[in-house]
């Protein structure tokens, strides 16, 4: 990725110095050396919705099952609730893809369901975990790969040969075997596993779940948002592990505050919007000659054999990202490098190459980064979340509303290529309890809990009906009938209007997900200082 720029690195120190990070950390951490035992679990301060105990009832004494429920209706207290009426000792181990969320789960642990819940995470040494035993306390929050790192690591290969198997239930017949013959036992009668549809592939969470598999009086509950319905390969490949996988009920709506999603078309500069046509007819040039070399039933969007056709869906995800991130996106972008772009396209008299450094002498600001402030000022939120796709559209952004609103009013949240999962856990903590906007890429978009944010800005429109459904679960949590907003940018004379009607279309459809489209405003830029919709 490069050297940070200096405004980042000044962050994450403001991050270390402002945010008792450590102190929360340690509080959740097993300190002494755990015994071997279980505990029953009994969840208190909550009462299921009608529709949370007629889904609590259906999957009761199933041993693996997968919830699909959207984000913001209370996975996690179902959850708690099937773990309650278990109703007997047991040991708990409940997988989490990030610290952040792990620090979340632990601490609703606590309040609702029992307080002998430790988090285990990759902060505490290796020979400490060993030297506590940490694996033997009843209730353990961690991420895969720490519970894989101390468990499974001496299984690797095995597990590795278990995925080949093309019928699963040979592969934990094998898996079993090979356990046994080492004398090692799976130490949890139960397995939750949040955000579950990432647990297939080459994953350390998918490992801990064929081995959890491998021992029939394990149970298995998945929960998750978009458990890949919208995609048929990859839910081929979960279902290997969770053979029964339920979408949410439809009697749920009625418990779900309202929302809506403001459509704001934004402007761009007639420059950036020529560069984006320009880019697209240079697209267009190298498919013609992809199929001139490779013949007329040749297929360049699908190819992955041939540079040319690589080339040409590079270039043609270059305009997207134009559109939907705004021109800063695309600078120091590896495409400039490649003599095509120094030519013109059929009836350009200009190369994608100069028209982009004329944006970028011309001085003109990133046009999605000024329709996003209008919004902030626009909407009166308590709360905001500013959605980007870009990581480094988002350090930008979030260093230009820093710039006017200053550090303390302004968190900032991407993934782990410029973010430990420290600073991550930290920047989040900034946000619930000091800054009013958060600025995050798709780091944010699974299983953090924000119950204060009642406005959400989508700086780029979801890429699939998952990140759909995700963003706006990040909202969907207020009490007392609030509503919830959400304002999509939506660049004019582009792809992306389109893009954001199927994706609505397609989040319905695989998942029920609904969601109430207006229009805010015909002319987002030209003026327009309210955001009420036409």
């Amino acid at each position: 990725m490069g050297k940070q720029p200096p405004a980042w690195e000044d962050y994450l120190r403001w991050l270390e110095e402002n945010t008792p990070y450590e102190d929360m950390i340690r509080s959740l951490q097993p300190r002494e050396r755990q015994a071997f035992r279980a505990i029953t679990v009994r969840l208190t301060d909550y009462q299921l919705y009608p529709w949370q105990g007629r889904f609590l009832a259906r999957i009761s004494g199933r041993p693996t099952y997968m919830l699909g429920i959207p984000s913001g209706l209370g996975k996690t207290y179902i959850a708690g609730a099937w773990l309650a009426r278990l109703g007997r000792p047991v040991r708990v181990l409940f997988l989490v893809p990030t610290l952040a969320l792990g620090v979340q789960q632990t601490l609703f642990a606590r309040q609702h369901l029992l307080a002998e819940a430790y988090l285990v995470t990759s902060e505490m040494p290796p020979s400490e975990r060993r030297e506590l035993e940490v694996w033997n306390a009843p209730f353990v929050v961690a991420t895969p790969q720490v519970f894989y790192n101390d468990n499974l690591k001496d299984f690797e290969g095995e597990l590795e040969e278990a995925r080949e198997f093309p019928d699963p239930d040979d592969a934990f017949a094998y898996l079993s075997e090979v356990f046994g013959s080492e004398g090692w036992h799976f130490p949890y009668d139960v397995v939750i596993a949040d955000e579950a549809h990432n647990y297939i592939g080459q994953t350390a969470g998918h490992s801990v779940l064929l081995a959890a598999r491998s021992f029939p009086g394990v149970k298995i509950l998945g929960l998750s948002a978009t458990p890949q319905l919208h995609d048929r390969r990859r839910l081929r490949e979960l279902k290997r592990v969770f053979p029964d996988i339920r979408p949410a009920p439809g009697d749920l709506w009625r418990d779900v505050p309202p929302r809506k999603l403001y459509v704001c078309w934004v402007d761009p500069p007639p420059g950036v919007l020529d560069l984006y046509k320009c880019l697209l007819a240079k697209a267009r040039e190298l498919e013609r000659e992809a199929k001139r070399r490779y013949g007329p039933d040749h297929r360049p969007s699908e190819c992955l054999d041939h540079p040319l056709c690589r080339f040409s869906k590079l270039v043609k995800r270059a305009a997207m990202a134009l559109a939907e991130c705004g021109h800063t996106a695309l600078v120091g972008h590896k495409l400039w490098k490649y003599p095509s772009l120094s030519r013109p396209p059929p009836g350009f008299k200009k190369s994608p190459k100069e028209m982009f450094e004329d944006i970028l002498a011309s001085g003109i600001p990133n046009h999605k980064f000024a329709a996003a402030e209008r919004v902030l000022k626009c909407a009166g939120a308590d709360k905001a979340i500013v959605f980007a796709n870009s990581v480094s559209t988002a350090l930008e952004l979030g260093a230009s509303l820093q710039a006017g609103m200053g550090v303390e009013d302004v968190a900032v949240l991407v993934g782990k290529s410029r973010m430990s999962m420290k600073h991550q856990a930290r920047a989040l903590l900034h946000f619930k309890t000091k800054a009013r906007v958060l600025v995050a890429t798709s780091v944010a978009e699974e299983g953090l809990d924000i119950p204060a944010a009642d406005v959400e800005v989508w700086l780029d429109v979801p890429g699939n009906p998952r990140v759909l459904v995700q963003r706006a679960g990040r909202l969907l949590r207020p009490k007392g009938g609030r509503s919830v907003s959400i304002y999509a940018l939506v660049t004019r004379g582009t792809h992306e209007g389109r893009k954001l009607k199927s994706v609505i279309k397609a989040a319905e459809k695989h998942y029920g997900f609904r969601v109430g489209t207006r229009d805010a405003g015909r002319s987002f830029e030209a003026g327009q200082t309210t955001l009420v919709p036409l």
